[in-house]
């Protein structure tokens, strides 16, 4: 007879403990899965940053290099790796 009168006297609070556990651990927007889905977001903002950089970076030798013929030609040579027609290039690593 106690251990029914315990059970009925702590059956809420088992019962707030089962589901506090049950929505921390095992419910589909768990504790656990925000932790992943906040680390995938921060990478991702890491990877926007590095990103908008290169873009800045590749922004400034696009003016250098679109009023210079010379320049543009050394860059579509080194980086493209095009060559004239009469030529043959043989890369060196």
């Amino acid at each position: 007879m106690k251990k029914i009168a315990f059970v009925k006297k702590h059956l809420f609070w088992f019962l707030v403990i089962l589901f506090v556990l049950f929505m921390c651990f095992f419910d589909d927007h768990s504790y656990m899965q925000l932790q992943r889905l906040h680390n995938q977001q921060d990478r991702i903002k890491e990877e926007i940053a590095s990103y908008r950089d290169s873009i800045a970076e590749y922004e400034e030798h696009i003016r250098e290099v679109s009023g210079n013929s010379a320049e543009m030609e050394k860059f579509a040579r080194e980086k493209l790796m095009m060559k004239r027609a009469n030529e043959d290039v043989y890369i060196i690593k």
